[in-house]
């Protein structure tokens, strides 16, 4: 299991959903998205999303890592997306997250990129890793 002391502040995020069943939120089932510094659990925020659109929309999510940055004026060296699937829950946390650490590295010249980038911020490479 991770936990804040094998972090330094500012190293990781973790994002998160938070609750285990839906809720309900005017009539319509939702999740709740948490953003968090890995190292000292500080909650940036929290998005809902309607469960029957199975992902938060962009515009909050983008909203949501703003006032991140405005937070603490610099972007995390990691994020730390936890999976409930059951592929995640059966390989364990932390080999989860150690084989998807280990999936976004530009293979040109080994950088440590994020989920969904399209192009390395050390060498400009074209990525494909979804």
């Amino acid at each position: 299991m991770l936990t804040p002391d094998q972090f330094q502040a500012n190293e990781a995020w973790i994002a998160i959903r938070v609750n285990e069943e839906f809720i309900l939120v005017e009539d319509e089932p939702c999740d709740i998205f948490v953003l968090l510094d890995a190292a000292s659990e500080y909650v940036f925020g929290f998005v809902l999303s309607r469960v029957v659109d199975e992902s938060p929309d962009e515009k909050e999510v983008e909203d949501l890592f703003r006032k991140a940055w405005e937070v603490r004026h610099e972007w995390a060296r990691k994020l730390i997306i936890v999976d409930e699937s059951s592929t995640a829950k059966e390989m364990g946390t932390e080999k989860f997250v150690a084989d998807e650490q280990a999936r976004y590295i530009c293979p040109e010249c080994g950088n440590e990129v994020f989920r969904g980038v399209v192009k390395c911020n050390q060498c400009n490479t074209k990525l494909d890793l979804d």
